[in-house]
């Protein structure tokens, strides 16, 4: 099975009831690895699919089991002085046409595909909880924002209610600076809200309904080139989710081979002994039954095998195609991404930074307007929170590629 290269992840060992019981949520800080472990350990829908592997090998080692051995025991001409005759008959069903390895190996592969539906379910979980844990820093990180609005609002407050004292200013902009800080604590307070619900949405891909962590350690990051899309389509091909489908037509294949098997008709052999209890005479008896194909083919069976053979062929390149279109969307959306965030970084923020930082000092001294300076702090603010929510969508993409291509993008030669 391919796992994600370049993390050191484990996976779900569903036998190991002492590890899974070891791996403890923080009370304190929260890291990706550790929410990562936490995930792949923990996760209800994974555990389920670790189970189903196990089952199906069980249906593997049933499958290779051969047929039991009949007895059956007569007692013929009964009267009130005991029985006649006795007999014994041993019967073995003999299968022909390789019907017990074509049934066990069906029951193998459908074993292997269980593995790989694991595999492609663990991706799924890894890339949700990545998603989640980038969705708790951004929030982080916007509450720290909101919390310093609140802090230059209230220190605005205080720089107004001093010019009016003065007599610079009119008594109104004290008015208008207070629905300004109002206003800084109602969005503080909902990014507080935010930020509790990415947290419970982190700790539920673990089935932890309630948080222990207090807080997540990160940072959303950029990529300082990005990989070509060739090389990413490359890796693509390679993906879980269209990997399986070798091992699904495989199985198909297999099957069909079986039901074409199932026309030869199986022979039972018997032999048995019947002991004359008047003459104290035994007889050794030997027969076989053989079912005779006459109006059961299995024709049916085999046509349906044959139909499901062709559509496991369309579906593997159905699936293939929309990984590729996924892969080019989201490659798309992230180059984007990347060319706004260097937009914002290295033009737009700076712009704003130093509009407000010029606006702010020239208010003091009178030359510019209340709302001069609050349309500054608030197109400043507004960037920044551009930039936060642009970083966050690009992490995102890059986490979403990664499930595509099966291992981190930084990795990426």
């Amino acid at each position: 099975m391919r796992r994600v290269p370049g993390e050191k992840i484990p996976t779900l060992a569903y036998d190991d009831k002492s590890y899974y019981k070891a791996i403890n949520e923080p009370t304190g800080a929260l890291t990706l690895q550790k929410a990562l472990e936490l995930a792949l350990m923990k996760n209800p829908e994974l555990s389920v699919y670790s189970l189903e592997i196990r089952a199906r090998e069980a249906k593997a080692l049933q499958a290779s089991l051969l047929p039991n051995l009949e007895v059956d025991i007569e007692a013929n001409n009964i009267t009130a002085f005991g029985e006649n005759e006795t007999s014994i008959w041993f019967g073995q069903l003999i299968e022909l046409g390789g019907k017990i390895n074509k049934r066990t190996k069906l029951a193998e592969l459908e074993s292997d595909l269980a593995a790989w539906d694991y595999e492609v379910k663990r991706l799924e979980v890894f890339t949700e909880t990545v998603k989640a844990f980038s969705a708790v820093i951004s929030a982080q990180e916007r509450v720290k924002l909101h919390k310093e609005l609140v802090s230059l609002s209230e220190k605005f407050l205080e720089s107004v209610k001093r010019r009016i004292k003065a007599g610079k200013v009119s008594p109104a902009e004290s008015s208008q600076a207070r629905v300004e800080l109002s206003i800084s604590h109602i969005e503080f307070k909902k990014s507080l809200n935010e930020l509790n619900l990415s947290r419970h949405r982190l700790s539920a891909v673990w089935g932890n309904m309630e948080p222990k962590f207090e807080k997540a350690i990160g940072s959303l990051g950029m990529l300082p080139a990005l990989p070509s899309f060739s090389r990413l389509k490359l890796l693509a091909v390679q993906n879980p989710v269209i990997e399986r489908w070798a091992v699904e037509i495989e199985q198909r294949k297999t099957n069909l081979e079986l039901q074409k098997a199932e026309r030869i008709p199986d022979p039972t052999v018997r032999g048995g002994y019947t002991r004359s209890n008047e003459s104290g005479e035994n007889t050794f008896q030997l027969g076989v039954s053989v079912p005779i194909p006459f109006f059961n083919l299995n024709q049916g069976a085999i046509e349906e095998a044959e139909i499901r053979l062709d559509q496991g062929n369309r579906q593997r390149r159905a699936v293939s195609l929309k990984i590729i279109n996924q892969l080019n969307k989201l490659y798309n959306l992230l180059t984007l991404a990347h060319q706004e965030l260097l937009t914002l970084k290295t033009m737009t923020l700076p712009e704003a930074e130093k509009a407000y930082k010029i606006i702010d000092q020239y208010y003091l001294m009178g030359r510019y307007s209340f709302i001069n300076v609050l349309y500054a702090r608030r197109m400043l603010f507004e960037v920044k929170l551009r930039q936060l929510t642009a970083l966050r969508d690009y992490n995102q993409y890059i986490t979403d590629i990664e499930r595509l291509i099966g291992q981190r993008l930084n990795s990426v030669k």
